[in-house]
């Protein structure tokens, strides 16, 4: 398995030798949220990157500090469009204003491409550069993206990380892949894996610290494990979130902070397994792995849910609950829930463990990869994929070449 890849930069000639402490007011908060499905002609159309926009625009509004009217969102935006939003927010950005820009759609090793349109990497991070915020945050969702991240200048020093951040003055950035890998979506998942894995970190997973809030260490680390792990598998490859920070000053920056949370489900310590949190209408919220030994919160908006918890006994063990959150924190006991039987399927050929069809996406350069019918076509190969579980109630999916040529 990779190493965590962290490079922590100083910036050059850019900030003042000694640095303020932050303003006892709330920094100002602007997010500006990129997707475009469409690729051009010859890449695939995508299916989830406007749910992946929005499902970070909902966490970013719940518990990340940024207001409702602070945000813009762009669906399936072109070059100007891009450029136009981001030279919009600079008549209200100043030094305690803290930026964060993410885009979900395809893009290769020189740029963001939307559709027919490009945007050069050294013109984003031009546009991004030019709004005078004192923290920048950009996340890139899309394959090869960690091309983004090989800027020169700079002097390498020592991590300086604590849990409390004063001062902090810079940018980071954070990709869904390498500079040479795909950037895969599910059809299970509804979208892509690192926005799922990001989306469920910052909800309340990634907070090892247990202090109730998220840190942007702490939500790339969970990122980062739980991407590698969902793609080990697949037909798209490993997938190795990357990151890169270029600020001065002391501590590490918070991303959310769950005590602002509106509402919060809790899941009690001795809840053990992979857990499945869904929302009135089936749609998955979060997805996460649960040890013993500790109670874990997520952060969610006030409704009814239920609540799958697989394995912590056998991979055919599923347990299920429906609870209510909203106003005081909802926790989730283990005995309230419920034992239920596991679907009964059978197994075409005997090789797979527990097979659940799903579809997977992905994209490798400029190497189109699509899913029809449990089937993932590309230019050179005809694949049947399964996803699967382990006894621990993890993902597996599995991948056999039926063609070839």
């Amino acid at each position: 398995m990779r190493a965590l890849s962290l490079s922590l930069i100083a910036l050059v000639g850019a900030l003042p030798a000694a640095l303020p402490a932050r303003a006892a007011t709330e920094p100002h908060r602007i997010a500006v949220l990129l997707a475009r499905n469409d690729g051009g002609a010859d890449r695939p159309i995508l299916q989830y990157t406007h749910s992946d926009a929005h499902k970070l625009a909902d966490v970013l509004v719940d518990v990340g500090g940024v207001r409702a009217q602070d945000v813009t969102l762009l669906l399936e935006p072109d070059r100007e469009a891009v450029l136009q939003a981001l030279a919009r927010v600079q008549a209200s950005a100043g030094r305690e204003t803290e930026l964060f820009v993410y885009y979900s759609g395809h893009s290769d090793a020189d740029g963001l491409i939307l559709g027919s349109e490009r945007i050069a990497y050294a013109d984003l991070k031009k546009a991004i550069h030019d709004v005078p915020a004192g923290v920048r945050v950009v996340v890139l969702d899309s394959c090869a993206a960690g091309a983004f991240t090989k800027l020169k200048g700079g002097v390498r020093k020592p991590g300086f990380l604590s849990d409390q951040a004063v001062g902090v003055v810079g940018t980071a950035v954070l990709t869904a892949s390498s500079a040479d890998e795909s950037a895969q979506e599910s059809a299970r998942l509804r979208g892509s894996f690192f926005t799922h894995s990001l989306v469920t970190g910052m909800r309340g997973a990634a907070d090892a610290s247990l202090d109730g809030r998220v840190t942007l260490m702490e939500a790339y680390q969970y990122a980062f494990a739980d991407t590698l792990a969902r793609t080990e598998g697949t037909s798209g490859g490993a997938q190795h979130a990357a990151f890169d920070m270029r600020m001065s000053g002391s501590g590490d920056l918070v991303m959310t902070d769950l005590r602002d949370a509106s509402s919060t489900l809790v899941l009690a310590d001795q809840i053990v397994g992979r857990v499945f949190v869904r929302d009135a209408r089936g749609q998955l919220i979060a997805e996460v792995k649960k040890g013993a030994g500790a109670p874990l919160s997520l952060a969610l908006a006030p409704g009814s849910y239920g609540v799958t918890v697989q394995g912590g006994g056998g991979a055919t063990r599923v347990r299920r609950a429906r609870i209510d959150v909203g106003g005081a924190p909802a926790t989730l006991s283990v005995d309230a829930l419920l034992r239920v039987d596991a679907e009964a399927t059978t197994q075409r050929g005997g090789f797979f463990d527990r097979p659940s069809p799903a579809l997977v996406f992905g994209a490798t350069g400029g190497l189109a990869l699509g899913a029809i019918g449990g089937l993932v076509l590309s230019a050179s190969a005809l694949y049947l994929h399964v996803e699967a579980t382990t006894p621990d109630g993890d993902p597996a999916l599995k991948s056999i070449e039926l063609t070839q040529g």
